[in-house]
């Protein structure tokens, strides 16, 4: 089975503790000046999953690590999720193990599984042999296996989370020159997520400086696409296209199937933004031919929604509307609650402009629970909101 939630969540705990350099000892004292101390029996049955931490002494914990408190609450949130979800067995297998089958659940889209996979990789991180075709010593090996965990969280909504996790990456002083563009990288796409648009500009270019100190990188493609999500974000969609073509070509050319099927996804979505609705048809043929034949459910869910608005700008009602509800079912499958919020905004538009009105009610009302826990940064639930109020 997986590491239970208070073992995994305590760990973190000792790991936020650990890089500020401080002992249990040092944490009781600071903790004096805080209405609930922290006195070292406690924190040491907290970090070792034996005790849960009681919400008072989170203010004391954050202050003393320098670690917002919505960090730690966002962190805590995924374990306990987890823990009601049910993740997959970790306990026999190496930190290895863990990071290649979190990759593997990642490409199919199973991100609660990747998550699993990847937060107990961190647990075996200190005792792991090094893998020295990648990582140029262990604390840069652990610190990147922190930056796996908190790259899919994000894609969770735990966006201040995973912010806090590639902030301490980018600033630790242990990563080599390859690992400092994913840094550059991981702060752009997070940055963008939160609605930092600036903060996210400049890191783009920061990754794509270091890029050029970097030949052959692995990360050359990320930050090709990342560059051109810049852009679809500008309205810029013209100049976003040949940074997707790049992105794909890079990625093709690695073997990264999945990675590609998104840059894909991203070109699409451009043509079909800029009108170019044959581009952006035949683009996805592309796509859901890759997707079907590597079993890539989520590149297949957004696929298929991309499709749907071609069709309804293409005028086929009845086409739309069945790419969406298939879409939807993928998101269901996959439990993945951002991906079924995005598809059943586009469900409800599609109503609202077909004049199905009982539809419209009923979809409006599983959004409105479905938001409840989507990041009010995701475009569509602004969107959403928006259109809510036109309605009313």
């Amino acid at each position: 089975m997986a590491v239970s939630c208070h073992v995994a969540f305590g760990h973190y705990l000792r790991t936020l503790r650990e890089r500020r350099g401080l002992a249990l000892e040092d944490v009781w004292t600071l903790s004096q000046t805080f209405p609930e101390s922290l006195n070292k029996g406690y924190l040491s049955r907290c970090e070792n999953g034996k005790q849960k931490l009681a919400f008072p002494k989170v203010v004391a914990i954050s202050r003393i690590y320098e670690v917002p408190a919505d960090v730690l609450v966002e962190r805590l949130e995924l374990d306990l999720e987890l823990e009601k979800i049910g993740g997959p067995s970790t306990e026999k297998l190496s930190w290895a193990q863990l990071r290649e089958a979190g990759k593997n659940a990642m490409s199919h889209g199973h991100r609660w599984a990747a998550y699993t996979f990847l937060r107990d990789a961190t647990l075996k991180a200190n005792k792991a042999d090094l893998d020295a075709s990648s990582f140029g010593s262990l604390k840069e090996q652990i610190v990147v296996s922190f930056m796996n965990v908190a790259s899919v969280a994000q894609t969770l909504g735990k966006n201040r989370y995973a912010l806090a996790e590639f902030r301490f990456a980018e600033n630790c002083g242990r990563l080599g020159p390859n690992s400092k563009i994913l840094a550059a990288e991981r702060l752009a796409a997070v940055h963008r997520s939160l609605g930092n648009t600036d903060l996210s500009d400049q890191y783009a270019d920061v990754a794509l400086e270091r890029l050029n100190g970097v030949p052959n990188s692995s990360f050359e493609p990320d930050v090709y696409f990342l560059h051109g999500i810049a852009r679809m974000k500008r309205k810029e969609l013209t100049e976003a296209i040949p940074w997707f073509q790049k992105a794909y070509n890079a990625f093709r050319d690695r073997g990264m199937i999945k990675s590609g099927a998104h840059a894909l996804i991203a070109l699409a979505d451009c043509y079909h933004d800029i009108g170019n609705l044959n581009a952006a048809t035949r683009t996805l043929q592309v796509v859901r031919t890759v997707s079907d034949k590597h079993s890539l459910l989520r590149i297949k869910a957004l696929t298929l929604t991309i499709q749907g608005l071609v069709d309804q700008d293409s005028e086929k009602p009845a086409s739309a509307e069945k790419n969406l509800r298939e879409a939807d079912k993928i998101a269901r499958e996959l439990n993945d609650g951002i991906l079924r919020f995005q598809v059943e905004f586009y469900l409800y538009k599609h109503a609202l402009a077909q004049n199905q009105i009982a539809s419209a009610r009923a979809i409006r009302r599983r959004l409105d629970k479905l938001s409840l826990s989507v990041p009010s940064t995701v475009e569509q639930m602004m969107e959403f909101r928006e259109l809510v109020r036109e309605n009313r």
